[in-house]
């Protein structure tokens, strides 16, 4: 008998906190990031140890990609500590939900839900229509997406809302970061991704100037085979767009 799992409803993006697991904390800090700026209330977890671990092999067969052991078993650990409203908690996985074992960690996760007493959890993935190939080094593409947001962060004056999307047109994949901020001064517009912006640095040294972190994005993108792209919006704020070569899934 199938079970019925808890759906992830629209109501619920106001009343329930998003679990999010410690897979790659560069990363999941960019996913919660977004999620935050989208007006969901998300957390990434901060529990590991042999417990943890402990946790996750009483919940899921030893056999079982030991990533998948160690996630499940956080989020366990987190439903355990008494800190969350379990009528008002999701949980979020990225990984795929495939047949192989490094895949399907949502169907894991939820018998193991159901099997240490959190029926009522939901649990959502979700995936795009279409699989998008995207030859890049992943690491410096994230960079670019970061030194965008932080960009925006930082010099987005008045901003509210800050978007991140993804669309594929033809043999291009097209990425956006935009912002409901006080825009970008037109005469600077020219020498944003020159480097020629060094005068612009904010207060905290550490930190790059916006100009300077812009020219080297611009390498990266054009290293890729792509380029970069900035603008004014008609209705406010600031568009920064770059696109990188996709390739076509492949049906082998």
């Amino acid at each position: 008998m199938e079970y019925n799992y808890p759906k992830f409803t629209p109501e619920m993006k106001k009343t329930h906190t998003i679990l999010i697991p410690n897979m790659a904390i560069t990363q999941f800090r960019l996913l919660e990031y977004a999620l935050r700026y989208d007006g969901y209330k998300c957390e990434i977890l901060g529990n590991c140890g042999s417990a943890v671990a402990q946790l996750g092999l009483k919940y899921v067969h030893n056999d079982t990609c030991y990533p998948a052991l160690l996630v499940i078993g956080q989020f366990l650990d987190a439903l355990n500590s008494g800190k969350y409203d379990l009528d008002h908690t999701a949980l979020l996985i990225t990984q795929t939900g495939g047949g192989c074992r490094a895949s399907n960690y949502i169907h894991l996760l939820r018998k193991a839900l159901v099997k240490a007493g959190y029926p009522e959890i939901p649990v959502e993935l979700e995936t795009p229509d279409a699989f998008i190939v995207i030859p890049m080094d992943s690491m410096l593409i994230q960079q670019v997406l970061m030194n965008l947001l932080e960009n925006a962060v930082f010099h987005a004056k008045g901003m509210k809302n800050l978007w991140l999307r993804v669309e594929v047109k033809g043999l291009w994949a097209y990425f956006y970061v935009e912002d409901d901020g006080c825009g970008i001064p037109e005469e600077k517009l020219p020498k944003l991704f020159t480097g020629m912006l060094g005068s612009e640095a904010p207060t905290d040294q550490s930190r790059s100037s916006m100009g300077i972190g812009l020219s080297v994005c611009r390498a990266i993108v054009r290293a890729h085979g792509g380029e970069i792209y900035a603008r004014n919006k008609i209705d406010g704020g600031a568009e920064f767009r770059f696109w990188l070569p996709a390739e076509e899934e492949s049906n082998t």
